[in-house]
């Protein structure tokens, strides 16, 4: 939703924002600005993510920024499945060494805006003892590409009460 239509919304009183922020720091990836293809850089992304988050803010909008789940390069749903396939004989590897050496980029971008703004940490929950879980309680946690699974969102929302994380100030 475009913000000049979030702007005629009285209603809306928080935006969640959330990405696996990995293309803003690939080589690969371009932004778009002002009509114009320009090379990722990093203090540019960093600038007008700023400003979305303060627009959102002089709006009266509270946003909050989700940090994506911990990831290691692999497509953990896969690793996960594997798992389960091999009796448990798959190591996925995530552990909290790996996910902050893969995304180191999003890390220091994300405890950036953390000076200002609210950033919810999946790792916080899903990361301990030096394994990053993948499955918690019979649920398995991510589906691929770095993202949950529906029932691994939807258990993470009740453990971590994402309600709560939201609204609180």
């Amino acid at each position: 939703m475009p913000l000049s239509s979030v702007k005629n919304i009285p209603s809306i009183r928080y935006a969640v924002l959330s990405s696996s922020f990995g293309d803003y720091f690939s080589d690969r990836s371009e932004l778009l600005v002002n009509d114009q293809i320009k090379p990722i850089d990093k203090a540019l992304t960093l600038a007008y993510f700023k400003t979305t988050l303060e627009t959102l803010s002089q709006m009266g909008i509270t946003p909050i920024i989700f940090a994506p789940p911990p990831e290691n390069g692999q497509l953990i749903g896969n690793c996960v499945v594997n798992s389960i396939f091999y009796l448990g004989a798959f190591d996925c590897g995530l552990t909290p060494q790996s996910y902050e050496t893969y995304s180191k980029e999003v890390i220091e971008f994300l405890k950036e805006i953390e000076k200002q703004y609210r950033v919810v940490w999946m790792s916080d929950v899903l990361c301990n003892q030096g394994l990053c879980e993948t499955k918690m309680d019979g649920i398995f946690i991510y589906g691929n590409g770095g993202h949950l699974s529906i029932e691994g969102s939807k258990y993470l929302g009740k453990k971590m009460n994402f309600y709560q994380l939201i609204t609180s100030k």
